[in-house]
């Protein structure tokens, strides 16, 4: 699929159609889930292939792990797991079918990501941002009182900003 000027990429588009296969996934369109698709069409930049794809697969669904593969990008495949929460609760029936395939799509999407090394990326971006140039920044640099306060905190504290 050519990608046009304000067209979703290729890997955004197959997330939606994930999104549609698990709507579809128990067999039935609710009217809450009606409303949710209509609303996502009118919002999202979707070309007018990418609507008439979506319109068929609407009538004739297609099995979500075919599309899957085609989810390229990390940030749509964790958007996916989020609206597929979603989707799941929209009727209020987050049926077994729904879990089932959430289940799936977890197992899918997860086999390849190393949670232990993006825990100690976010943790080290944590400490980072307890800097303490950051912790013990004065919001007005010509206040004495303010300054020395700061200061006062900063020595009592030597070492550990996390606990200013």
């Amino acid at each position: 699929m050519s990608q046009l000027k304000n067209e979703i990429s290729d890997s955004k588009f197959n997330m939606w159609r994930a999104c549609l296969a698990i709507i579809s996934i128990d067999g039935r369109h609710s009217e809450e889930e009606k409303l949710w698709l209509s609303e996502r069409a009118r919002i999202v930049k979707f070309s007018k292939e990418q609507l008439e794809t979506l319109e068929r697969e609407l009538k004739k669904p297609v099995d979500i792990e075919s599309i899957l593969p085609l989810i390229t990008d990390k940030k749509d495949l964790a958007f996916l797991m989020h609206q597929i929460r979603v989707i799941g609760n929209i009727d209020g029936l987050y049926d077994e079918d729904e879990k089932a395939a959430f289940k799936k799509v977890e197992s899918i999407v997860m086999k390849g990501i190393d949670l232990t090394s993006i825990e100690k990326e976010v943790q080290k971006m944590e400490d980072e941002s307890y800097h303490e140039d950051v912790v013990y920044k004065s919001g007005n640099s010509a206040s004495y009182l303010e300054n020395w306060f700061l200061g006062f905190k900063k020595w009592i504290n030597p070492g550990d900003y996390k606990e200013p």
